[in-house]
């Protein structure tokens, strides 16, 4: 199959690691080798995904494809999870979204809730807690501390939780989050209790 030239390292990168496989397979005679060395990759790369990157390793159009393929689809179709409708703690009918590199989640109005814009910006763990929140007001009156407060929260996760523990609230009615994960309801004034309460000793 004919390529087409690239500049991206990784992208020949991952070519190169494709055709040291087959050489591999060609140079001791040994078929195996190519998917044998293919799949270690793949079991490495796979196990460095986390929760929601998987789920959108199974469900892109090229791996969607793949399970049009009968084997593909009465193997492996009926074992991928179903996908959730938006990160945990983020509302899919009022927030747009977009996933980091750290895992978390950055979180705004989405244009059908707010046509100008979006009055905050807030970040979001995997698990649905929110690590930071941020209003248009402030942004307007400190504009450099805003920023810089919410670029390092971008690169370091570790910091954006130190100076902002997670709050776990639904933002919205549709808000999802882990099972077992207390959090305040949509509306609600206080949190409800633990979903799980500390042992009492016995009497």
């Amino acid at each position: 199959m004919p390529t087409t030239p690239t500049t991206d390292p990784l992208a020949r990168l991952f070519r190169a690691v494709r055709d040291a496989a087959r050489q591999h397979a060609q140079d001791t005679g040994e078929p195996d080798f190519e998917p044998g060395d293919l799949e270690v990759l793949f079991q490495e790369a796979y196990r460095l995904l986390d929760a929601d990157q998987r789920l959108e390793l199974w469900t892109a159009d090229a791996v969607l494809d793949l399970l049009e393929v009968p084997e593909f689809n009465a193997l492996v179709a009926p074992l991928i999870p179903e996908q959730p409708a938006a990160p945990f703690g983020v509302s899919p009918s009022r927030e747009a979204w977009t996933r980091l590199p750290t895992g978390n989640v950055l979180a705004f109005e989405n244009a059908g809730t707010n046509p100008e814009g979006t009055d905050y910006v807030r970040l979001v763990a995997p698990d649905g807690g929110e690590c930071a929140y941020w209003t248009s007001d402030e942004w307007a009156e400190a504009p450099v501390e805003v920023m810089g407060a919410l670029c390092g929260a971008l690169i370091d996760v570790t910091r954006a939780r130190t100076l902002n523990p997670a709050q776990y609230y639904q933002i919205a009615p549709d808000a999802a989050f882990p099972p077992g994960v207390p959090y305040t309801p949509y509306g609600a004034e206080t949190p409800p209790p633990a979903t799980n309460p500390e042992p009492t000793p016995d009497a």
